[in-house]
């Protein structure tokens, strides 16, 4: 049996389309078997192809430097995990393959990558409409390393004035960074992408407006992080000084601290600079540019409430601020025991009987 219809063919007059049911029955089966494949397909993506996918959709909403970041975790996570089927892919299968990667690249790395395999595995199942969370009770590796009273990071009062007076001393081109950091616990990031429209002499404030990574600029992460930080007529001065010599080496230069191109200085610029004036100083406390950031923290904990260090610090919450605190061991035996002296003893009470 043979039938005749009419089919348009792009902006041409109709053409004339012969067809007998047998074709017409094996196109239909063709169709169903692509609509079949093309509902199937959610449970045939493999996980390097989501992946990929996942990061195309999410990169633009990034920060540069969370852009590298996530880029790497990503492709570490494609090369242990990229064969298996996003749908078959069981807990299991999350926690062995990361139990093993943890031992050959380190806690903070697995750490960093289940953070991203979470967040990732989470769209993929509203997204492909899973029936598990392929990450669910996958816990991130013991923490065996971490800041400790032997490693804390984080220098003492006294210990800061002593690097203070090594840095002025011997390391002078690098002292303004360095003074900048230490007495406004700004990041890195953010100190290294300062204008000197964002420092205001007369008001007395440095406005975080943005900050670097490799020479990208983007805004501040959170919107905590762009704040006024008060300046101290001590880092005033320093900064004043400071400006004359830039002015006169690089008249045209809009940043506050650029390297000998003319640029933000790359993340770990301060690192040896810090070092060299830390072992003159004839520091044991290992200190590094984010360690003063934590020293400030820890200091103004003693001074002051911690939801008024947050807005100086831009940490998101005060638990965060609390994290930071790196507290000495006298600090906690004097908390201890001022805490000890408050607490009513039957033994105290006869002792002080006696006194009187």
């Amino acid at each position: 049996m043979r039938y005749v219809r009419w089919a348009y063919i792009g902006a041409r007059k109709p053409a004339r389309v012969a067809c007998d049911l047998h074709r017409c029955s094996a196109y239909t089966s063709r169709m169903m078997q692509r609509t079949r494949r093309s509902n199937d397909y959610d449970n045939q993506i493999t996980v390097a192809e989501y992946a990929w996918r996942w990061l195309s959709r999410k990169l633009p909403e990034l920060k540069p430097s969370t852009r590298h970041r996530y880029s790497d975790q990503v492709r570490q996570i494609c090369d242990g995990l990229g064969h298996h089927r996003m749908a078959h892919l069981a807990p299991g299968t999350v926690a062995d393959w990361l139990s093993s990667f943890t031992v050959q690249r380190g806690r903070a790395t697995g750490m960093g990558v289940l953070r991203v395999l979470r967040t990732m595995t989470r769209d993929a199942k509203a997204d492909l409409r899973l029936a598990h969370w392929a990450c669910e009770r996958v816990v991130g590796p013991r923490a065996v390393g971490g800041y400790t009273d032997e490693n804390p990071n984080a220098l003492t009062a006294i210990e800061l004035g002593r690097l203070f007076v090594a840095m002025r001393a011997h390391e002078p081109s690098w002292f303004p960074l360095f003074a900048t950091m230490a007495m406004t616990g700004m990041r890195f990031a953010e100190v290294s992408a300062l204008h000197w429209t964002d420092i205001d002499f007369e008001a007395c404030k440095i406005s975080v407006r943005r900050n670097q990574y490799r020479g990208m600029i983007s805004s501040p992460k959170t919107a905590g992080s762009r704040r006024a930080i008060p300046l101290v007529s001590e880092l005033a001065e320093i900064l004043q000084r400071h400006r004359e010599v830039v002015r006169v080496k690089m008249p045209d230069t809009e940043w506050a601290f650029p390297s000998v191109a003319g640029k933000p200085h790359h993340s770990g610029a301060l690192s040896e600079p810090m070092q060299r004036a830390a072992q003159l100083a004839g520091l044991t406390t290992h200190i590094t540019p984010h360690g003063l950031r934590r020293t400030l923290n820890t200091l103004a904990l003693e001074v002051a409430p911690a939801e008024t260090i947050r807005s100086i610090l831009g940490h998101v919450t005060s638990e965060m601020t609390e994290r930071y605190n790196a507290p000495t061991l006298d600090a906690r035996r004097a908390v201890l025991a001022r805490v000890t002296a408050s607490i009513e003893m039957p033994a105290r009470r006869r002792r002080q009987g006696r006194g009187r």
